[in-house]
């Protein structure tokens, strides 16, 4: 097999969702709905829609205020358990990421850029082994920002990838 590396290339970024793990937000939907006894749009509504998954997603607000929102909102109680299950329930590895990411940690080093929220991201590193090649994560709920926001994006390079003519290769 060819050699990877390219001197010009001095750090890989990656992205998270959709590129290393896929996921699929619906297959929650559908188990909230059912839970909640609502439709699938008014818990889209809520968690994707009003703001709070946004929130969430930048470090705003807990977890134990994100679950508390969502009982308020559909005026139902659910167990934490299960509304954790629903909520992480969602994710599976892309095929042969692990295997590439350990390719290139043996040229570049590797670091992550992720819109994800806190109970995400404990989630997928506890069932998925792919985080263990980066030298550093840059979650959303912990640098307290969003992609495309600016704050994220400069928080990450500046401590990835420092020097006057260093390039990045992004893989979002």
């Amino acid at each position: 097999m060819k050699k990877i590396k390219n001197p010009d290339i001095k750090a890989v970024i990656f992205d998270l969702g959709n590129v290393l793990v896929n996921y699929d937000v619906q297959k929650a939907a559908r188990r909230f709905s059912k839970a909640f006894g609502i439709s699938r749009f008014a818990v889209w509504k809520h968690f994707f829609l009003s703001g709070y998954e946004q929130a969430y997603t930048r470090g705003e607000i807990s977890t134990p205020e994100f679950f508390r929102a969502a009982c308020r909102q559909f005026n139902k109680p659910l167990s934490y358990k299960l509304f954790k299950y629903y909520w992480n329930d969602i994710f599976w590895e892309n095929p042969g990421m692990d295997a590439l990411l350990a390719r290139l940690k043996e040229h570049y080093p590797l670091y992550l850029i992720s819109n994800t929220n806190a109970m995400h991201f404990t989630h997928i590193k506890k069932e998925f082994k792919i985080l263990r090649h980066f030298k550093r994560k840059f979650p959303s709920h912990e640098v307290k920002a969003r992609k495309p926001e600016l704050r994220i994006s400069a928080g990450s390079s500046k401590r990835s990838v420092s020097g006057p003519r260093r390039r990045s290769l992004s893989m979002t």
